[in-house]
């Protein structure tokens, strides 16, 4: 199995979202690749995290939006 497959099959993808509908869409997809994704909220459980920033989702495009997101986990 190449290094690959193992850190993305053995290792969650943070996810940077409360919206459960948008959570169950992208595991949908992600379950194509047998990739596992953990909601913010998830996360916060498993690893005892603070609270996620809330971010204002003001720009045009998911994009936009998700680069906000990042930065502010950062």
């Amino acid at each position: 199995m190449s290094i690959q497959k193992i850190m993305f099959t053995s290792f969650p993808i943070l996810v940077a979202t409360s919206n459960q509908h948008k959570l169950k869409q992208l595991q949908a997809v992600a379950d194509e690749f047998s990739l596992k994704l953990l909601s913010s909220a998830q996360a916060q459980a498993r690893y005892h995290l603070l609270p996620p920033p809330d971010v204002e989702e003001n720009l045009p495009t998911y994009l936009g939006n998700a680069r906000l997101k990042a930065a502010a986990y950062c």
